[in-house]
């Protein structure tokens, strides 16, 4: 199943050249499930999901937007991933189900870290208890706000701190990622002066053993500041 995440910064009317981004992505790379991050929308119709996903068929979890700000989707097939579990939180939904042609159980959350410091602490707490709440396969997918060393940043402040408590979450919750390809980082500002990588898929040790030659990309971001990363695993190994 390939997966994908963007943070769109901005899915009204106004931005149909993002969403018809994403729909294109969609449809290029064969994705499944689509994690997007800082929609702004809260009451979000059938008709706007639609607007970011092709024309095949499908299913979706949301998380509205407060105010003018956040607010994230999950959006996938369903013909492929049959979810029976749904939970949204602040700032994470988990959906689980079962994957087509697979026995185990696998749960996908889709992460909006928050940019406060002392938030986002408590943010990796809460993903940790629920790593350890389920038994299956996991992806934590989406916007982490943090990097794990200072060369994931260029031009801007590291805190080595934070990505010390940041890679303590990983490892304790057992996660790795695959090298990405593609660009180094995934977020850019405005000028292009500073960026940074903050969008990851990070994956259980499960999820590496089926697929260990899946292909993780960060793709070129054309109208937005933070590039498209998209796993692609699809076969089974």
């Amino acid at each position: 199943m390939n997966l994908a995440t963007t943070n769109i910064r901005g899915a009204g009317r106004s931005s149909e050249a993002k969403a018809s981004m994403i729909r294109r992505l969609i449809k290029e790379n064969n994705v499944a499930f689509y994690a997007i991050q800082e929609t702004q929308l809260s009451n979000i119709t059938s008709s706007q999901i639609g607007r970011l996903w092709d024309n095949s068929a499908v299913d979706f979890a949301i998380a509205d937007a407060v105010g003018r700000s956040g607010g994230f989707i999950s959006l996938w097939n369903p013909s492929i991933f049959n979810v029976n579990l749904r939970i949204i939180k602040q700032n994470f939904i988990i959906v689980g189900g079962k994957i087509t042609g697979l026995d185990e159980e696998f749960f996908i959350v889709n992460v909006y870290a928050p940019n406060d410091d002392s938030k986002r602490k408590h943010l990796w707490i809460d993903l940790l208890e629920v790593r350890e709440s389920f038994d299956g396969i996991f992806i934590f997918l989406g916007d982490f706000n943090e990097v794990r060393s200072q060369e994931d940043r260029l031009n801007s402040v590291f805190n080595p701190n934070n990505a010390l408590v940041f890679n303590n979450f990983i490892r304790s919750a057992g996660l790795s990622e695959y090298n990405m390809g593609g660009a180094k980082f995934t977020y850019i500002n405005s000028d292009g002066s500073k960026q940074s990588k903050l969008d990851r898929i990070l994956v259980c040790d499960g999820f590496m053993e089926k697929w260990p030659n899946a292909r993780l990309t960060a793709l070129p971001r054309e109208k937005l500041d933070h590039r498209p990363v998209i796993l692609q695993a699809q076969g089974k190994n």
